[in-house]
C-alpha cells in the first residue's frame, strides 16, 4: 500500500504545483516508472508468499534472488530510458511530450527503487517485525517534499528517487544491524 502510494500521490501533487504543460509532462514520467511497478508487482507478490512460509536459509536466498532480479530490471529500464528516450516517450504518448527526454531515466530510477523498498516491506512484514510500520512516514516525507520543491519536473523525480531510496536504505539498515 505504502509503496502503491508513492507512485500514485505524485501525480495529484504534481496538479497542484505545476502548471498544465509541465504537469502533463510530469504525469508521462510517472507512468513510465510506474511500469517497473508493473513488471515487479508478481515478483514482489511471490517473494511476499516465499518470506512467510520459508525458514530463515531460504528466506535469504529469496531476498538475494528477488533483489538481483529487481536491480537487473532497474538498470535495464534505466539504460533503455536514457539511450533511447524520445522513442519511448512516442510509444506512451506523443511528441508533445519530449521535454521529458532529458530527465526519463530518472523514472526509471524512481521506480526501481520503489520496488527495492517494497520486496524489503514485503521480507519485513512477513517475519511480523513491526519496524515496518516506519514505511508510513515515507509518502508523507513525499508529498512534503513535493509540495515544497516542485520547480521542475527533474526536481520532483529527484524528491521522489530521495524518498523512495531513502526508505530502502532504512529498510536495509535494519537489516543489516538485525544480521550483526
Amino acid at each position: 500500500l505504502v509503496s502503491s502510494g508513492m507512485l500514485y500521490v505524485d501525480v495529484a501533487v504534481a496538479k497542484l504545483a505545476l502548471d498544465s504543460e509541465a504537469a502533463g509532462v510530469y504525469a508521462v514520467a510517472s507512468l513510465l516508472a510506474k511500469v517497473l511497478w508493473y513488471a515487479a508487482t508478481p515478483l514482489i507478490n511471490v517473494a511476499y508468499t516465499e518470506f512467510v512460509r520459508a525458514d530463515d536459509r531460504q528466506r535469504q536466498k529469496v531476498r538475494l534472488w528477488s533483489t538481483g532480479l529487481l536491480v537487473a530490471l532497474t538498470v535495464t529500464m534505466t539504460l533503455a530510458y536514457k539511450l533511447w528516450p524520445e522513442f519511448i516517450i512516442r510509444v506512451v504518448s506523443s511528441s508533445a511530450y519530449l521535454s521529458l527526454a532529458p530527465v526519463l531515466f530518472l523514472s526509471a530510477i524512481w521506480g526501481g527503487l520503489v520496488c527495492m523498498a517494497a520486496l524489503w516491506l514485503q521480507y519485513f512484514l512477513a517475519r511480523g517485525d513491526q519496524r515496518a510500520l516506519v514505511a508510513i512516514v515515507f509518502p508523507v516525507a513525499q508529498v512534503a517534499g513535493l509540495l515544497v520543491c516542485h520547480g521542475s519536473v527533474a526536481a520532483m523525480l529527484l524528491i521522489n528517487i530521495a524518498v523512495a531510496g531513502g526508505l530502502w536504505l532504512t529498510l536495509k539498515i535494519w537489516y543489516a544491524q538485525k544480521a550483526f
